[in-house]
């Protein structure tokens, strides 16, 4: 995570200083190691991934509601899909190395303020139901994370590129 961005992001250094492994890649804002329940009543653990909004080197207001997941398919503590909150299913590539499963929506009526509104919302929805199973279930973990964007010679990231959904192919070139 690029030092500068949270720095300039009070929403990201909250969910970094709340133990939240965040990690932006390619314009994608991805929260590792979220519980959910699948459809064996297991608890596991996914990837929320949302596209990044950025003016310069700082958040702005998410410009969607919708986040994607890589996991399997989020059930309650019953086994039964999360069919409220599944938009839609199916293997997508957003970015080189990023592959989702499924796209959420959940919108508030005044929609989302920032990143930490969006992220937190989404992982409690999914966590509530693995608690159930394991009180002890948690996306905060408080991990050490190395920014591998430190080493790029661009000044501003590429979020266009995860907004129109041509990560993959603005990779090669």
């Amino acid at each position: 995570m690029s030092p500068q961005l949270t720095s300039r992001s009070p929403d990201l250094r909250r969910l970094l200083d709340e133990g939240y492994e965040i990690e932006v890649r390619s314009g994608l804002l991805m929260m590792r190691h979220v519980p959910y329940v699948d459809a064996q009543r297991r608890v596991r653990y996914g990837v929320l991934v949302a596209e990044l909004s950025l003016a310069g080197d700082a958040t702005v207001v998410p410009g969607t509601h919708v986040v994607m997941f890589s996991g399997d398919e989020p059930c309650d503590h019953l086994g039964r899909p999360l069919e409220a909150l599944i938009n839609s299913r199916g293997r997508q590539t957003p970015a080189p190395g990023v592959e989702v499963d499924f796209a959420f929506s959940s919108k508030p009526a005044s929609g989302y303020p920032d990143y930490y509104a969006k992220m937190t919302t989404y992982a409690a929805i999914l966590a509530s139901q693995a608690q159930q199973l394991d009180p002890d279930a948690t996306a905060m973990t408080f991990p050490v994370l190395d920014d591998p964007a430190a080493d790029s010679v661009f000044r501003y990231m590429d979020t266009a590129s995860s907004r129109a959904g041509i990560g993959t192919i603005s990779c090669r070139f």
